[in-house]
Parts: C-alpha cells; structure tokens; sequence
C-alpha cells in the first residue's frame, strides 16, 4: 500500500468512498481500482469481480464488498454473467438487519434498479447502507431514530435515503450506532450530510444541547461545514472523526470516555479539530477513536478497558498514544472493543478477544498487537460488534470471504455452529444467484 499519495490530497476533483477499513489513498485494503467514472473506488468494493482477475465461471460467487454490524454481516457478491452483483446478508436480523426474507444467506430486497457497489455498517449498531451504481444511499434495519433516512420506527425495508424530497447522491456512505453520514458535494468541498439520532450532537450540527433530536433528513452545514475535503471519515457508536484533506482530524458527539477530544467536555459539537498531524485514514470505536498518520503510525485515544487503545490498563485513555508501535499501518477498522490494521498483506489485531475476534485460534483479550492467524493477500476488511471478515486473494484471479469471531446469531457463518470461530474461516456464499 502507498503512504504518500495522499500528501498530495486524496480527492482532487473526485472523491472515494470509505470502507470499513479506513484505507490510505491510492490503496483500500491493497490497490483501490478506479470506478467506472474514474474515481478511485472504495476499499469494501475495490476489487472489481467481474475483471479478469476477479471474476469466475458462471456461478461461482465472488465477494465484491463487506460490512459487519454488531451481529450481522453483508457482502457485495458477483456472478460472472450476471448484469448486477447480488447483496446478501446473515446473522441476526430481528431489526431488519438482512434487508429481506428468510434465514441463512438472505438476498438485499432491494430497490428497482439499486444494486450495490459498496455495503457499510457499525460494530455498535444494526443498520446498513451502500451506496448504487447511480450513487444513491440505500440504508435498511434498524430504524429508531430514523438511521435509515425514514420516519423513525424499530426497523426500515431497504430504501433510497431522501433529501429535499429527492434520491441523495453521495460520494461515500458511513454508519454509526444510530446515526449515517453521507459525503456530498457543496459549493466549495465535499462535505458530510448526516441523519439519525442526534442525542450526543452525533450529526455535528452546533453547540450541546444537540437539537433536534433525531432528523430523517440528512443535515449539511453541521458537521465539517468547512471548505475542506473529508477525506476519511469513521463513525463510531455515538460519535465521529474525520480526516479532512489537510491531514487535521476533526471530531465530534459523544465525548464521555475522551473518545472525540481526550481533555475535553462530555459532548463535542460542532466538530473539533483534535490531532495536529499529518493523518490519512480514521476509526472508531465503540468508545474510543484512531488514526493513521503519515508514514503508517497507528494513534488511539478514548475507552480503554478492553486495551484496543494501549497497553496499560487506564479505563479512559485521554491521551492520544501510539497503539501499534514499530508498525506500518496501511488501513484501519475498529469494531466494538478491537482494533485492526493491515500490516503488508497482513491483519493486525489487538483489545478484546473473547469471542475469538482476534482470529488467534483462542479466546483472549490482549494489547499486544499479532496477526490474525490464516490471513494474507488481504484485498478488504471490516470489523463488527464481535466478529470480523476480510476479502482475501489467496492465490491470483480467486477471491474468498474468511470471517471469524462470534457466531451465537450466525454472522460468521449461518452454517457454522454458533459457538465462537476463533480462527478464519472461508465462508461459502450461495454458488448460484437467486432468482431474479
């Protein structure tokens, strides 16, 4: 992966979307292609299935994208054939979180003419959205606070987030515990136009107290309301940071744990300017915050007690300190209590491990950064409440779906046991597309 580009500034005149794994521009995971409008694609979608290295025989499925929510998991999978790559989610779906009917390998329902190219969710929450080939925000599941762009109710079907009345386009989509953000383009950058529950100031719209609430609208002019380029953005379960085009990461939302400014009030908005560095990708956590900065180095602040921040063992960690010492970083993901980075072709983990999300062959919670055992030639990553998947290429021209960790609703692998995965396995999606 390249460190550099990103000095430069990542978007230019375009701007990428970001994946679960925050990744370092010109790279998602590994190399991000460019989308068929020439903007670099994001790394949850950055390998095209249907190139020539990518793509397969006639059903044969090939993961495209993932996203991992607390207990769900989503991926974009590609038919060789077929004009539209499938969405399909598993796990627990008692939100809507599957986007559809069934159990096992549920197929997205989703809009006429809305098939994916990228899925996103949150570790702290049970809501996904992605974004179409026309770029406009589909968002399905959990639904209190109106997370899905909808009047607020327990859960939404699959649907077009709205704006004015209109279909949003976005450049990239992000989700939160209960509260989505989409980067869209106004008169002098691209800025965040976010929607949800706004109880700790998660859409970033002014000073506490956070008014309103909760909004169905997506609301620009809150947070990062500057003539500056959100690069990377990171929504953790109540609040969030991004990196803007100058390399400063500003935060904002829910501040109890030191996860948005680690000296500062309980509820940060509008957002803050917090490191001073040079960064180039963000993470967030359930109740901590990270950051990448230039050349690799991996900084973390906030909720500390499961040691995703540092290795000591202060409950709130309102410093910001080096995480993964002597380690490049090229790209990020945290899911509820754990960090990782991806390190070369690697993964690179640390912080809870209970439920074997550590992909170490054991349960076990730990500071100390290793690898996830079984893992190479990593092309994209995303971590969730207590599991994770990554799209690897073990070898040239096949791509696999490895997912490990909890498994009690089925969000590794429906067909698995549901005791605890604790090494990476293959998951294998549905060899043919359901009907059309």
């Amino acid at each position: 992966m390249l460190l550099g580009a990103l000095a430069s500034g990542f978007f230019g005149v375009t701007l990428a979307a970001c994946s679960a794994s925050s990744p370092v521009p010109p790279a998602g995971s590994d190399v991000v292609p460019e989308a068929s409008d020439g903007a670099p694609r994001d790394a949850a979608a950055s390998d095209d299935a249907s190139s020539p290295d990518g793509g397969g025989a006639l059903g044969e499925a090939v993961p495209v994208a993932v996203a991992t929510g607390a207990r769900h998991t989503c991926a974009v999978v590609h038919y060789d054939g077929l004009a539209s790559d499938v969405t399909y989610c598993w796990g627990n779906g008692q939100l809507g979180q599957l986007g559809g009917a069934g159990t096992g390998f549920v197929p997205v329902a989703l809009p006429p003419a809305s098939a994916l190219r990228e899925v996103h969710a949150s570790a702290s929450g049970d809501t996904t959205c992605g974004l179409d080939g026309t770029s406009a925000v589909v968002c399905w599941g959990a639904n209190a606070s109106g997370q899905c762009g909808v009047t607020a109710s327990p859960s939404a079907a699959p649907g077009r987030v709205l704006t004015s009345g209109t279909v949003m386009g976005a450049r990239a989509v992000h989700v939160g515990g209960a509260s989505a953000c989409s980067v869209v383009a106004s008169s002098v950058a691209y800025v965040l136009a976010c929607w949800g529950r706004n109880a700790a100031c998660e859409l970033g719209t002014g000073d506490a107290p956070c008014t309103p609430e909760t909004s169905i609208e997506p609301l620009s002019g809150g947070a990062l309301a500057v003539a500056d380029d959100a690069v990377d953005v990171a929504l953790g379960r109540a609040h969030g940071c991004a990196v803007l085009a100058s390399g400063k990461v500003a935060c904002w939302g829910d501040n109890d744990s030191g996860q948005v400014d680690p000296g500062g009030v309980a509820v940060v908005s509008p957002p803050k300017d917090v490191l001073a560095s040079v960064a180039v990708a963000a993470a967030a956590g359930d109740g901590f915050s990270c950051a990448i900065e230039a050349p690799g180095n991996v900084l973390c602040w906030g909720d500390n007690r499961t040691s995703a921040v540092a290795d000591d063992n202060l409950v709130i960690h309102r410093v910001a300190t080096e995480s993964f010492k002597n380690r490049v970083a090229s790209g990020i993901a945290a899911g509820a209590g754990f960090v990782c980075i991806q390190e070369g072709d690697a993964l690179v983990c640390r912080g809870a491990g209970d439920r074997g999300q550590l992909g170490r062959g054991a349960a076990l919670a730990t500071g100390t950064p290793a690898a996830v055992s079984g893992i190479a030639n990593v092309r994209s990553f995303a971590l969730g409440g207590a599991h994770a998947c990554a799209i690897v290429e073990p070898s040239a021209g096949k791509r696999e779906l490895r997912c490990w960790g909890d498994n009690a609703a089925g969000q590794v692998d429906p067909n698995a046991a549901t005791t605890p995965v604790l090494s990476p396995r293959t998951v294998v999606l549905p060899k043919t597309p359901p009907p059309s």
